[in-house]
């Protein structure tokens, strides 16, 4: 739920900026609804790589539509007041609300640096086979990390309570810089198995493109 107030990067899609507009909307009158609706569109704006002035101001706007909206539907007579100021900064915002929700954002960039990555399941975790798959642009680097199993994959076999991280090397074999994965991603959610079939795992983060460009391998280590 943390990620709904945030103000980062998160390359939300259309349809997850619709589902967390409705959250927003469903909480206004406890003005938390406020801020994840002006969180939700500031993620949303900067999956199309808008500028960060661009996305403050999308950011200050929508909220004013979910507001409006929320009006119309419940102050008894809003409706029939005579068109204002306010009214019309929602209809810029309707505007834009638009965009966000069916525009094509997150579109991958034709000069996108994609790699994949061969891990050793150095750790036991269970897998016949570990792959992580990069794509880089606008300055941030999606990854996935997919474990196929051939057998019937019961979990993580390491239980050490240190953190993981995935960690970035260059040609050399020299770390460049890891990054810590939530403990969670390394169990099996109500004691569930998982069946000849693929297990997955994706994020994202900032960094810059002389990094991305010395990346040659990759490793899971607590």
């Amino acid at each position: 739920m943390k990620k709904y107030f945030l103000f980062d990067d998160e390359p939300i899609t259309g349809e997850n900026y619709l589902r967390r507009m409705m959250v927003g909307y469903l909480s206004i009158l406890i003005l938390v609804g406020i801020w994840i609706c002006s969180s939700t569109a500031y993620k949303r704006a900067g999956a199309f790589g808008w500028k960060k002035e661009l996305r403050i101001i999308v950011a200050i706007l929508i909220p004013i539509l979910t507001i409006s909206a929320f009006l119309v539907k419940e102050a008894k007579g809003y409706d029939e007041l005579p068109i204002n100021l306010f009214d019309i900064i929602a209809l810029l915002a309707f505007i834009f609300h638009l965009i966000l929700a069916s525009g094509n954002g997150n579109k991958i960039p034709e000069d996108t640096i994609e790699n994949e990555f061969e891990i050793k399941d150095s750790n036991n975790f269970g897998f016949e086979r570990i792959i992580l798959k990069t794509k880089f642009f606008r300055n941030k680097l999606y990854f996935k990390i997919i474990g196929s199993s051939l057998g019937v994959f019961g979990g993580f076999k390491d239980k050490s309570p240190l953190p993981y991280h995935l960690i970035f090397k260059n040609k050399d074999g020299i770390e460049i810089f890891k990054l810590k994965l939530p403990k969670q991603i390394f169990a099996i959610k109500n004691n569930q198995t998982l069946k000849s079939g693929d297990w997955k795992f994706g994020s994202y983060f900032q960094i810059n493109e002389n990094l991305a460009n010395q990346i040659s391998d990759v490793e899971i280590k607590p």
